[in-house]
């Protein structure tokens, strides 16, 4: 659901998601014929030291290459599309939330309150864009390895490939436990991170007050405890992270232990050859990665969606048209110009 809430800002825009999802498709195609690429060249690397003739690695490496380069191309495209989209729509919700701020009734909301409002909301806002381009593009990106290479595995050999998922599905639900623990870590660093904000321009808005009431030190205190909690909660979730790529590395290397024994099995009995077997460890090695780095993602795009319904009173309220209460009609054009990814409007 939270995914879903953070793709809805994204319908206005489905022309340049199209187009940088066809470039994505391209790239992670000519990716995934990287890896036929290097067994054909490492296995005719035999025929070169044998002083046959080398054509076969030349054809092949030729080919890599340019396979490596048209994924440079296809990436360059859906980054930028992607990257200028996600500007736009956040602007759009600033615009919204600044229309909701100066619309408010003092009498329901205290300056104070709606201050803390909007220093939550520029904290969360990065992770929102964030989520709306980088890591919306990674997530499908590596959804797109995850499955070719998945399939790859199965077309060079079936029965190798059903022993590695029992291995994978272990590594996947040791992902999956660091995954919810880092979702929980993030939210209650956003929290923390935005009570600092919040405290930081209290004092910069009362520093007269603060000043003449002798309530320096107490304010230096609440403040000085305020980063040691951030502090605290930022070194847990960094030993968490740091922690979950040797963990999952060490399983994946007793996974691919096994698979080794059971591959050089297959070559001895002539059912795999050396270039099947190096690019079945490649794809296998792609896979891992991949829905490694799938499950991360989707926990990042989860964390953004929780993070944009945290504001969804104050962008959900209604803005007039009628040019009233300070020219909020002005800041509706504002959002509406936000729809259109390209163009000009005076």
């Amino acid at each position: 659901r939270d995914i879903f809430r953070l793709l809805r800002l994204t319908r206005p825009f489905v022309g340049a998601y199209a187009t940088s999802l066809v470039a994505l498709t391209a790239g992670s195609i000519a990716f995934l014929l990287i890896p036929n690429q290097l067994g054909r060249l490492i296995a005719s690397l035999q025929s070169v030291e044998a002083g046959q003739g080398g054509k076969a690695a030349v054809d092949a490496a030729m080919t890599g290459a340019g396979l490596l380069a048209l994924n440079g191309v296809a990436a360059i495209v859906y980054t930028f599309l992607t990257a200028l989209v996600a500007e736009r729509i956040v602007n759009g919700l600033r615009a919204r939330l600044f229309s909701s701020l100066v619309n408010q009734r003092l009498d329901e909301h205290p300056p104070k309150a709606l201050g803390q409002i909007a220093s939550e909301f520029a904290s969360d806002l990065s992770l929102v864009q964030d989520g709306l381009s980088t890591t919306l593009i990674d997530c499908v990106r590596h959804s797109l390895v995850t499955a070719g290479a998945f399939l790859a595995l199965f077309l060079i050999n079936f029965k190798m490939t059903l022993l590695a998922l029992v291995g994978v599905g272990g590594v996947a639900g040791v992902i999956l436990l660091f995954i919810r623990r880092s979702t929980a870590s993030i939210m209650s660093i956003q929290r923390t991170r935005a009570n600092v904000m919040s405290l930081l321009l209290e004092a910069a808005s009362n520093a007269y007050i603060i000043q003449a009431y002798g309530r320096t030190g107490y304010m230096s205190a609440r403040f000085n405890a305020a980063l040691n909690e951030m502090f605290s909660r930022v070194w847990r979730q960094m030993l968490l992270l740091a922690s979950m790529n040797p963990v999952c590395l060490v399983l994946f290397a007793a996974v691919m232990a096994g698979l080794g024994i059971y591959g050089l099995q297959q070559l001895r009995d002539a059912h795999l050859t050396i270039a099947m077997l190096i690019s079945y460890f490649t794809f296998a090695a792609l896979l891992v990665a991949s829905m490694s780095q799938v499950g991360y993602l989707s926990g990042r795009l989860r964390q953004a969606g929780a993070i944009l319904a945290k504001h969804d009173r104050m962008l959900a309220l209604p803005i007039p048209a009628d040019g009233a209460a300070g020219g909020s009609s002005a800041a509706a054009r504002t959002v509406e110009s936000t729809r259109r990814p390209f163009g000009f409007e005076v």
